[in-house]
């Protein structure tokens, strides 16, 4: 348990407005924890250097403003060694307290108490997870990070998971936990009922915290209840989907009046966009959009987001427990995001690369503030003797305890620079497994898709350029690093990384 100087409180007003929040309270205690840590390291000046609120309503009372997100800001006041929650919501929120009275503000600062045992928890698990990784993400001066250490440490394990036997058939596809279950009911509650108004609510969180499932869940018990329909995902998604026990419904057939529309992780911030206004004009009753936004490549996704969301007033409804990926292999996929994204720019001037962490840090949080019920999995990086060390994973993998009959259980994923050679080489020597072979390019062919193993060939040149660090990027160079994060997010509790060099 970690002990702060800092007291931290919050007022009623603070604690109302973050349950409007709906979902957002894990951005919200990222940006808290910031300022935690800003306040530990100097607890009587750190605040001069923070945004303060000017009226002269306020007095004596010292009220500060931050960004939670490019949209939406936090209200605080810090008294000697005390940091105070007042206040969070859209941009309007500052001008709603500068309008409150003082007698109004002084009887909400008086009344401010420790925060609920739930935010006290998820404080002291993201200061745990995320020191030394806030760290880097704050830093003014743009560092280069040398990736290529952090991908030589190994996960040796051999053990691989047996903890839910709902893998070994087709059940695993409609598998929900707790948390995923409480909030299909919630959503269903909402959705379930005609509405005047169209509602909008996103299912956010990383890979792997079961976003699709979730939708499976609500088209099934909508479809059960009588009400209409349309499920939008992709193929890939939908033969995954396929492989389960029961029919899905309401695949793609698109809006209507009073029809539920669900979404299923959105290709990008324009073709969501469409998906809302054809809804909109169809007169739907509402969509539930399941998303991770790190998974958009485009230059504006943090700005483009935020606009959707503030727009359509739309609820969030955040998924932070990951059952289907080992945290063996996910906790190296997760480090490895994080140090791409820190280390590469689509910007040279260093305002704006600054600019751009600022903005993906929100999305950097949630996507990869998971938490894991699996310890076991498996990460391997092999750098020499390329033919031998695949050979060797081959064999390993045909003789694993357990292998998915229902579905691909492994996929390999070839960089395009990798030589021709040694990938016919390779699948000679994978003949028979029942795998699914692409090109990296391709990645959009496996969004959403889980594995057993995944199995990645890249050439050393590629390895390189993503792991020394690069500034200036364009779009398709940014992407090419950046798909990473879907690739390695894909294999569930084993991960094998082989760079061939070319000689």
């Amino acid at each position: 348990m970690i002990e702060f100087k800092t007291k931290l409180l919050t007022t009623k007003r603070f604690k109302d407005s973050l349950n409007r929040y709906n979902g957002l309270d894990l951005i919200v205690i990222n940006r808290v924890v910031e300022l935690l840590r800003k306040a530990e390291a100097d607890s009587n000046l750190w605040h001069f250097n923070e945004e303060k609120l000017k009226d002269e309503s306020f007095g004596e009372i010292k009220a500060f403003k931050t960004a939670v997100t490019s949209g939406d800001r936090l209200i605080y006041v810090v008294e000697k060694q005390t940091l105070i929650l007042v206040d969070v919501g859209t941009h309007d929120v500052m001008d709603q307290y500068a309008k409150t009275s003082k007698k109004t503000k002084l009887e909400d600062l008086k009344s401010a108490t420790e925060p609920e045992i739930w935010f006290k928890k998820i404080i002291q698990k993201v200061m745990l997870q995320k020191s030394g990784i806030i760290k880097n993400l704050d830093n003014r001066t743009p560092q280069q990070v040398d990736v290529s250490s952090i991908l030589k440490e190994e996960k040796n394990g051999e053990e691989f998971r047996f903890k839910y036997l709902e893998e070994l058939d087709d059940k695993w596809v409609h598998f929900l936990d707790e948390e995923q279950s409480k909030i299909s009911n919630e959503i269903f509650d909402l959705v379930s009922q005609p509405s005047e108004s169209m509602s909008i609510n996103f299912i956010l969180g990383g890979p792997g915290t079961g976003k699709t499932v979730v939708l499976l869940n609500l088209a099934n018990k909508l479809e059960k209840s009588g009400r209409s329909i349309s499920f939008q995902l992709s193929k890939p998604v939908f033969k995954y989907l396929n492989t389960g026990p029961t029919k899905i419904p309401g695949v793609n057939f698109g809006p209507g009046p009073g029809v539920v529309v669900l979404i299923d992780d959105p290709i990008d911030s324009d073709h969501l966009s469409d998906l809302i206004r054809k809804a909109r004009s169809a007169k739907a009753n509402s969509i539930v959009i399941a998303l991770d936004p790190l998974q958009w490549h485009e230059k504006s996704m943090p700005e483009n987001f935020e606009k959707i969301f503030t727009n359509y007033n739309a609820k969030i409804y955040p998924l932070i427990n990951c059952y289907r990926q080992s945290k063996g292999v996910a906790e190296k996929s997760m480090e490895i995001t994080r140090k791409l994204f820190a280390s590469n720019s689509r910007f040279i001037l260093e305002e704006k690369q600054q600019v751009e962490r600022d903005n993906l840090a929100p999305f950097i949080n949630l996507s990869l503030g998971m938490q894991f019920v699996d310890n076991s999995g498996r990460y391997k990086i092999y750098t020499k003797e390329i033919e031998n060390s695949v050979e060797y994973e081959i064999n390993r993998f045909r003789e694993r305890d357990f292998i998915w009959v229902h579905t691909n259980p492994i996929v390999f994923v070839y960089e395009e620079n990798f030589s021709d050679k040694t990938k016919k080489l390779i699948q000679s020597k994978a003949r028979g497994i029942n795998r699914l072979d692409i090109n990296l390019s391709k990645y959009q062919d496996i969004r959403g898709v889980e594995f057993q193993e995944l199995f990645l060939f890249a050439s050393k040149n590629y390895w390189d350029s993503v792991t020394s660090g690069k500034k200036g990027l364009g779009s398709a160079e940014w992407e090419k690093i950046t798909c990473l994060h879907t690739i390695l997010s894909r294999p569930k509790d084993g991960l094998c990384i082989f760079i061939e060099s070319i000689v």
